[in-house]
């Protein structure tokens, strides 16, 4: 049975939605990534011009919404004690045995509402935002790999 704290429970309901914004800008990030990779790939290497008149078609990113999350335990606990007791004094001797077991059960409900919103962003202004203008091949393969997280 996976047991797990309480205070990692609830701190997971409240860090979960700020999670989820991370990974979602990362995902905005890769199909930037991917949409000037594949943009630039039927364009050709060397014709950023056409690429920057196609850069208002790139997705616009914006997310919005209502989280609601919630959580449910099930908090339980069973013990058993068995023993035996014999006492003898001469001829007299006494014996037996005892049993006790216990259980408790009890359940915890955590609840939370989040409000989750960015503003819109498109590609232009995010690099720009980051000092990255595409003008040259150098400087279009530096935003892709600046959306990938491999620039330096």
């Amino acid at each position: 049975m996976a047991t797990t704290s309480l205070e990692t429970m609830i701190g997971t309901l409240f860090t979960a939605p700020a999670d989820a914004a991370v990974k979602a800008e990362a995902g905005y990030r890769r199909i930037w990534a991917d949409w000037l990779e594949q943009t630039r790939d039927l364009v050709g290497q060397n014709n950023v011009a056409a690429l920057q008149q196609m850069m208002p078609q790139a997705p616009v990113m914006k997310f919005s919404g209502v989280l609601e999350l919630t959580l449910s335990m099930r908090v339980a606990s069973i013990s058993q004690v068995d023993g035996s007791l014999s006492l003898g004094a001469g001829p007299i001797t006494v014996s037996g045995g005892y049993f006790r077991q216990s259980s408790e059960e009890s359940a915890l409900t955590a609840r939370g509402t989040f409000t989750l919103t960015n503003s819109e962003v498109d590609l232009t202004t995010y690099l720009s935002r980051m000092g990255l203008t595409p003008t040259d091949p150098a400087s279009l393969t530096k935003a892709i790999d600046t959306l990938r997280g491999k620039a330096p």
